[in-house]
């Protein structure tokens, strides 16, 4: 058996992670649905790897910050809920390390090489630009589904049930990772209606945040909290 990770260690990773993500997010610029134009944007930021690499850490600071939260209610009402969360975001974090290593590496090599291609070869490119913005696409709605979605849902389920933590905060998890879980699942099945993953994916982070906070004042009071 692991050893358990520290509750004021996880609060601390939740915190940063989602404080990292929300920062990463509102500095990545919005990418055009024109192809030359996406490809000009990201062969023009020099920084573009070095925007995506710290997603990827603070994406497992959260998932350090989940496998804490878990931990702490192992032996409480709401520990089925809570390891059924861990191992659904164990599997979606991965994901979303790949989606994101696709933008922050992949794109930028296709950039470079589009930049320095001739006009015949560019058309090559811009092909190849479509089949990797349609896999990236796809593995996006698939961790929305599961990382932010139904893992989410599913530890906000703890918390709700659970009596350490404040019952209230998990209803904010349910309801980001209803949202999430529903956004990434019309995304990927291409429904006409999709529900607004950025509003849905900020409750999430709101409540990783929230959670962080109170995982390490019960570390530090040794009590529930209430």
């Amino acid at each position: 058996m692991r050893p358990r990770i520290p509750l004021n260690v996880g609060g601390a990773c939740a915190i940063v992670g989602a404080v990292g993500i929300f920062a990463g997010n509102f500095l990545h610029p919005f990418p055009p649905s024109d192809r030359v134009t996406m490809l000009e944007m990201v062969a023009s930021h020099t920084s573009w790897p070095a925007l995506h690499l710290p997603t990827m850490f603070f994406a497992v600071a959260i998932l350090l910050g989940l496998v804490a939260l878990a931990d702490s209610l192992v032996d409480d009402e709401g520990a089925a809920w809570a390891g059924a969360g861990q191992v659904v975001a164990q599997v979606g974090v991965p994901i979303m390390l790949v989606g994101v290593a696709i933008d922050g590496f992949a794109f930028t090599s296709l950039a470079d090489a589009w930049r320095a291609a001739s006009p015949t070869e560019q058309t090559a490119i811009l092909q190849a630009a479509d089949a990797l913005v349609f896999a990236e696409t796809g593995i996006m709605h698939t961790w929305v589904s599961f990382f932010l979605g139904l893992s989410v849902l599913l530890y906000g389920l703890a918390v709700v049930q659970s009596t350490r933590y404040w019952g209230p905060v998990g209803w904010l998890g349910v309801l980001g990772g209803m949202g999430c879980l529903f956004s990434g699942v019309a995304g990927f099945l291409r429904l006409p209606f999709q529900p607004p993953f950025p509003v849905f994916g900020m409750l999430v982070l709101a409540w990783t945040l929230a959670m962080g906070v109170l995982m390490i004042r019960r570390a530090r009071l040794g009590t529930a909290v209430t």
